[in-house]
């Protein structure tokens, strides 16, 4: 059967209490019947969530002949501000990535979210992370002719996606414990700014008044929804954002229920050695001290964890496991390995 420019009501071909569309996705990446080179043929759509928002939406892809499926939810990165559901196709290895996941059997669902305004923002990250929970709720609830199991979920996400995929896994755990693993690339360790400062901070060499220079100060008030405010008055902006920043703090949320965690880092700049504060936004954003914090406070809650790291002496990517967990080389090794 041809996916282009079909268009399916869900009540005529699912049996579904769902007021909505399916549509089949046409055009790149669901050309075919064979999306991301994958081996298996799979049906493929768009589905709305939430308000039906323009950025409210999601992809889904469907490996054909298989019930029960487990699913691989994809939240793309961008900073809050940029990204949208197909950019798991850039970098390219993503392709593959995804390919393995669908000739496994496994659903893959890849998210879209509202973004951050770049002035007067309002609301801030709470939107985006609410959105990907929709949406999730969305995909957990859709009929069982879809053919997912909706308590075995794995979550896949890069930089602010890895955030959100964290926040989710690690607050929502607790109900249902559908979240079997967590994947997250280039992560940030927490949306609290004031914990990357200092000592024990993220970054020993930065204080709060450089962190927020190099974000610009328009970026830290659109994160927290500060709208016109000024954060010029460090003492001031800390006691106005207090409540928020706990909220946004993914550290704070891992304990010993949360699901294993692939943690991973591979470019040469954000693996640097550093002898003070750093000067590029994308190094802030991106440095491994946000995986050694994350890994840290995994282990000291006995949570499996995976860290995967360049070593920029040697050039070489260097994978390390906590004690007693499996040894796997890739992220969708682990990933398969925690669904099955």
């Amino acid at each position: 059967m041809t996916l282009k420019l079909i268009l399916l009501s869900a009540t005529l071909f699912f049996s579904s209490s769902k007021d909505k569309a399916d549509k089949i996705i046409v055009g790149n990446p669901c050309s075919n019947d064979h999306p991301f080179g994958s081996t298996v043929t799979c049906t493929c759509y768009e589905e709305d969530y939430g308000n039906n928002l323009a950025r409210q939406k999601y992809d889904l892809y469907l490996p054909d002949g298989f019930t029960n499926r487990p699913i691989v939810i994809y939240i793309h990165g961008g900073g809050f501000t940029g990204g949208h559901k197909r950019k798991f196709m850039n970098p390219a290895n993503n392709i593959a990535q995804v390919a393995a996941f669908l000739d496994a059997g496994y659903a893959v669902a890849s998210l879209e979210y509202r973004l951050l305004n770049t002035s007067n923002e309002t609301v801030g990250l709470r939107k985006c992370i609410q959105d990907c929970k929709d949406a999730i709720a969305d995909i957990r609830n859709l009929p069982s002719s879809y053919g997912i199991d909706p308590d075995r979920i794995a979550l896949w996400g890069s930089s602010a996606g890895a955030g959100i995929a964290m926040l989710i896994a690690f607050e929502d755990n607790t109900v249902n414990r559908p979240y079997k693993a967590v994947w997250v690339d280039i992560p940030q360790a927490t949306y609290d700014i004031n914990k990357w400062q200092g000592g024990l901070g993220v970054f020993p060499d930065c204080n709060l008044t450089n962190i927020i220079s190099i974000l610009t100060p328009t970026k830290v008030k659109s994160i927290y929804g500060l709208g016109t405010a000024t954060i010029s008055n460090i003492p001031a902006f800390l006691s106005m954002t207090q409540s928020y920043r706990a909220e946004v703090d993914i550290i704070q949320y891992i304990d010993n229920t949360d699901p294993p965690v692939w943690i991973e880092n591979k470019a040469a700049q954000n693996n640097q050695t550093l002898g003070n504060c750093p000067s590029s936004k994308d190094v802030l954003n991106h440095h491994k001290n946000h995986c050694l914090k994350l890994k840290n406070k995994l282990a000291a809650q006995n949570v499996e964890w995976h860290l995967r790291l360049k070593d920029v002496a040697s050039n070489t990517i260097v994978t390390i496991h906590s004690q007693g967990a499996g040894n796997w080389n890739s992220g969708v090794e682990f990933v398969k390995d925690k669904l099955n």
